[in-house]
């Protein structure tokens, strides 16, 4: 197994333990994601980037940071197949989020501001289509859905800055919100974050 520290380890562990005997056909089924009999391979695209994950014992190729890898292996056990609902809402929105996921939505729009501020309108749209799925017409100044997995996208509002207001940002979640818990959202927002900053 990859090396995982601390926490994030044990987690890890737990999480590969409880797709222990699933079959991955309905693993592939309901989570979207494809699986490869002749390769014992799951394949698919999170923020981007093609992934491996080998099967039965979860190895991810190419390595990815400990907590996507988590979230991951989250999706894949809670995933069960409902349809998206095309409808976009807060974290705060989501079951259990409006501690958790209010302070995520609050946290989300200041740091966006600060990032934001120190870049040109285009240079925001270039770090954001590094890795997002598509861009999309909203109500916002520029709209862009991220893929974190199949049934998991993520949809990224941005106003750009203007006389009166710096520039802002606003994270959102489909309404099906069966996919992950409110942590792993958040930690998945959190990845969002890092990606916008790292581009």
């Amino acid at each position: 197994m990859q090396e995982k520290a601390g926490a994030s380890e044990l987690m890890y562990r737990d999480a590969s333990s409880r797709l222990e005997g699933k079959d991955p056909s309905v693993i592939a089924m309901r989570s979207g994601v494809t699986f490869d009999y002749e390769s014992n391979c799951f394949t698919f695209t999170t923020f981007g980037k093609e992934v491996r994950l080998s099967y039965p014992d979860y190895i991810f190729t190419p390595d990815l940071p400990s907590w996507h890898a988590l979230c991951i292996l989250h999706y894949l056990d809670l995933a069960d197949g409902t349809p998206l609902t095309g409808e976009y809402i807060s974290f705060s929105q989501i079951k259990d989020g409006m501690v958790r996921g209010g302070g995520f939505d609050r946290r989300f729009e200041s740091v966006c501001s600060e990032i934001f501020s120190s870049f040109d309108n285009d240079e925001i749209i270039r770090r954001i289509e590094a890795f997002a799925s598509n861009r999309i017409d909203t109500n916002a100044d520029y709209s862009a859905v991220i893929s974190f997995m199949p049934y998991y996208p993520l949809l990224l509002k941005v106003w750009f800055s203007d006389d009166e207001f710096p520039p802002s940002g606003k994270l959102m979640v489909d309404r099906n919100d069966t996919y992950l818990s409110i942590e792993d959202a958040v930690t998945v927002g959190e990845i969002v974050i890092e990606k916008i900053k790292e581009q």
